[in-house]
């Protein structure tokens, strides 16, 4: 079964086209400025079909064990798996092999960033940033930046003219490997992983105890 073919020139859609003209005649500068930012880059780039890895797990600081004392020890502390779909793999389309990894900032209701989902369409300079929106949706879009990019150097027009350059030419970093605190993506590895060994601050003190 063949993809959908996207919407290009994007802003040909007529919902996203009229979701960024009411945003650039609102009372909000915030809303008046994310629209401007993606009509500069929808204006500028075409959408382009990629696989994906959607979500990895993430290892955090339990906030039910927090407390004074642990905070200041570090030593009981418990650490808990939760989903971070945020971090995106991105993955070449003719030899499936990982690229780059992307942080997106999803809209806060949404329901279409699931670990289910195994491509996007991207509008934007792969090797610094863009708009994603789901496969043969166009409509709906968030921004998301190369890994090593701040998503503030994405927030407006003139942030992304004066950040980029300084992106483009950097070669991509390869791919976090799972790790203490990145766990492996949730595609391949649907279950919690288990608990990895003590907090960095329980072995600093073991070590010197002894």
């Amino acid at each position: 079964m063949t993809s959908p073919t996207p919407p290009n020139p994007p802003l040909s859609d007529p919902q996203l086209f009229a979701r960024i003209q009411e945003d650039l005649s609102s009372d909000s500068k915030w809303r008046r400025e994310q629209a401007e930012r993606d009509k500069y880059i929808l204006e500028r780039y075409s959408w382009q079909e990629y696989p994906v890895k959607l979500g990895r797990w993430s290892k955090i600081a339990d906030p039910k064990s927090l407390n004074s004392r642990t905070i200041l020890e570090g030593l009981t502390t418990r650490w808990v798996w939760e989903v971070d779909l945020r971090q995106v793999l991105i993955l070449d389309p003719a030899t499936r092999q990982p690229v780059c990894e992307y942080e997106v900032k999803w809209p806060d209701k949404q329901d279409w960033a699931t670990p289910r989902l195994t491509s996007l369409w991207f509008a934007g300079d792969l090797r610094f940033g863009g708009l994603f929106t789901p496969v043969g949706d166009g409509r709906r879009t968030a921004v998301g930046g190369r890994r090593e990019v701040p998503l503030g150097a994405l927030a407006t027009v003139q942030k992304i003219e004066q950040n980029a350059p300084k992106y483009v030419d950097r070669p991509f970093r390869t791919p976090n490997q799972p790790s203490v605190t990145n766990g492996p993506w949730i595609v391949d590895h649907p279950q919690e992983p288990e608990p990895q060994g003590p907090t960095l601050t329980k072995r600093l003190f073991n070590k010197l105890r002894g």
